[in-house]
């Protein structure tokens, strides 16, 4: 099994964005997608985990196991997300059946500097995430979301 995240933080100092493939829904079996997918999941959650971080405790309302892809500056979105979700390609009948009784969805945490506001997916990415039955949702996080920014 393999795990794509960045290996030491001076690789994130050079990650313009963040992929991650999160499974969710009643009764997974992390250990069957996890050797299935042939993925190390960066997070696994039970239904009913709490959460807590310096900000907020979360009862966590599903089971979920999550993938994560840290997108180089230097890659194009459209590579990473043919790339990231080659293995998940390589199962396509499992993530299917896993879709049609779970939520499966790729979730892009972007920072629009890194993209100049302008995302743009190719046909092959978006067919791709039609085949496989995976929702798509975009995060944007400017600087002013974590600084106190004055315009």
């Amino acid at each position: 099994m393999k795990s794509r995240r960045a290996s030491n933080e001076d690789d994130n100092m050079n990650v313009g964005a963040f992929l991650y493939l999160r499974i969710s829904g009643d009764d997974l079996d992390f250990d069957e997608i996890s050797r299935t997918t042939n993925e190390i999941p960066c997070n696994t959650y039970t239904k009913g985990d709490v959460i807590k971080n310096q900000f907020f405790a979360n009862t966590i309302t599903e089971d979920c196991w999550q993938s994560e892809y840290h997108v180089p500056k230097e890659q194009s979105l459209n590579e990473a997300i043919l790339s990231f979700l080659q293995p998940y390609v390589m199962q396509e009948s499992y993530i299917v059946n896993l879709s049609k009784k779970n939520r499966v969805t790729l979730y892009l945490s972007a920072y629009p500097e890194s993209y100049q506001y302008c995302i743009n997916l190719s046909k092959e990415a978006i067919a791709t995430l039609y085949r496989l039955n995976i929702e798509f949702e975009i995060v944007l996080a400017t600087l002013s979301d974590f600084y106190d920014v004055k315009e």
